[in-house]
């Protein structure tokens, strides 16, 4: 049963320009020129530079269920 309700994590980051986003927010993600697609994470932490251009790191987590 443990088996059945357990699930592989997968995390990944990403750097952007600002985007009004809240931690907890789910999000697709598609970077077609490099074939990646993800579809259901969860931001989990972000980080900005206040300057011009709002540089921002958000990482993202993802549980996959079989």
């Amino acid at each position: 049963m443990l088996a059945a309700k357990t699930a592989a994590a997968e995390g990944f980051e990403i750097s952007h320009t600002y985007i009004p986003l809240s931690m907890g927010d789910v999000c697709d993600f598609f970077y077609r020129k490099a074939g990646i697609q993800r579809i259901d994470p969860v931001a989990v932490r972000q980080s900005m530079k206040l300057s011009p251009g709002m540089e921002c790191t958000t990482q993202f987590r993802r549980f996959a269920r079989s």
